[in-house]
């Protein structure tokens, strides 16, 4: 059956036999996303890796996503952060024991992956935004050679100063 969902066509399949040779043979022809203006303005004009279109490029980007952003370093880096909310989840457990309530753990699991998840993904994510839609220069015109960044071995103990950044907008090329 061939829905329209606003402009875009929607295929809906109810039988296994027709859903399995999509899946399998015809996959590349089902398998790009509706680019939206919506989509186009706030996904980088639909070139990451959610709603690009099927192809090199895609395959590119999901190698990079699996090599880098899925890598055991980058899977270790997080790790401060699942131990934070496992804490946070072992005292909803331990309230409930003392009150003697009866806990959903389903519920509370469930809770707990999508809050890592969550968190995993913002940071990422705000922090490729911000590197993205902004230039960066030093509060009262410092230079940043002005800034000693060698490293020395042994005990060093430096005054700590804040680093404090101004935000430069600027339009990305695909925008203008």
């Amino acid at each position: 059956m061939l829905l329209y969902l606003g402009r875009a066509p929607t295929l809906v399949v109810t039988s296994a036999d027709i859903a399995e040779e999509i899946m399998k043979t015809q996959d590349i022809t089902f398998s790009n996303r509706v680019q939206t203006r919506a989509a186009k303005r706030i996904m980088y004009g639909c070139r990451d890796i959610a709603f690009a279109p099927h192809g090199e490029y895609w395959r590119r980007m999901r190698k990079v996503c699996v090599s880098q952003l899925l890598s055991l370093n980058m899977v270790q880096s997080f790790h401060s952060l699942r131990e934070e909310e496992f804490a946070g989840l072992m005292v909803k457990i331990r309230g409930a024991s003392l009150d003697g309530a009866p806990i959903n753990l389903g519920e509370l699991l469930v809770q707990l992956s999508s809050s890592i998840i969550s968190k995993c993904i913002l940071v990422e994510y705000a922090l490729a935004n911000l590197l993205y839609w902004f230039d960066w220069k030093l509060v009262g015109g410092a230079d940043g050679n002005d800034l000693d960044m060698s490293e020395a071995y042994g005990l060093v103990i430096h005054k700590k100063i804040r680093l404090q950044l101004v935000p430069v907008t600027h339009s990305p090329a695909f925008l203008k």
